[in-house]
Formats: structure tokens, C-alpha cells, sequence
């Protein structure tokens, strides 16, 4: 009986170096380490809140089975307006 395939999820937060229909890239900082940039594919079942834009804060959630990662969730993170 062929074995199950492992499907590993996760949650990253970053800055957005690129964006288009079909993927996404952002860029991490794990506490003052180098900066490291992940790429995920975007499906028709990846759901998207706001408009991600090279530059802005992002939420990513993702699975990734069979060496390929795709967003599930993509949620852009609301920016602080200065008060004036």
C-alpha cells in the first residue's frame, strides 16, 4: 500500500519583494539574522485580504506537499497612518 504523502504547513510574516498572479515573494528577518526570501505559488483556492504590493507587511499561510509550496492564506498586514 503506497504511502500517504506528508503535507507540512506553516506561517510566515515578511515584506513582499515581488508579487504577480501566480506567486508570491517575501523576505523574513529572523531576529537579526540575514534576510531570507521565500517564493509561494498562488492557486485559484489561495485566499487573498487586501492587495499585496511590493513593499508591504504580509501574513502567509502555507502547505507545502511534494516539494511545492503554495499560499493557502495571504493576508496584508494594515500599515500605521502617523497621527497628525
Amino acid at each position: 500500500m503506497p504511502s500517504t504523502p506528508q503535507v507540512r504547513t506553516g506561517k510566515i510574516t515578511g515584506k513582499i519583494v515581488d508579487v504577480s498572479d501566480s506567486s508570491i515573494t517575501v523576505e523574513t528577518n529572523n531576529k537579526g539574522q540575514t534576510l531570507r526570501a521565500a517564493t509561494y505559488l498562488i492557486d485559484r483556492r489561495t485566499k487573498i485580504k487586501g492587495a499585496p504590493t511590493v513593499g508591504q507587511e504580509v501574513v502567509v499561510k502555507y502547505r507545502e506537499e511534494r516539494g511545492v509550496v503554495v499560499a493557502t492564506n495571504i493576508e496584508v498586514k494594515k500599515t500605521k497612518r502617523p497621527r497628525a
